[in-house]
């Protein structure tokens, strides 16, 4: 599975590390980014705490890396 609506300006290399997520809430739903694998850890553990559901995480290139549903 390829996501392709994720775009960036930058070269591919300034891209490498990069992660996409988007989550919802009970508010409504939210798109963030994180640099690297140890900001991407904490960034799910702050949305798991906030009670955010249908995490998905995607890399720079739109290949899927996880989905976790919520509860």
């Amino acid at each position: 599975m390829t996501w392709r609506f994720f775009t960036r300006g930058g070269s591919r290399d300034e891209r490498a590390g990069s992660y996409f997520v988007t989550f919802r809430m009970q508010t409504g739903a939210g798109r963030l980014e994180a640099k690297s694998q140890p900001e991407l850890s904490q960034l799910l553990g702050e949305l798991r705490l906030a009670g955010a559901s249908d995490i998905t995480v995607v890399d720079a290139q739109g290949r899927l890396v996880s989905f976790d549903p919520g509860s």
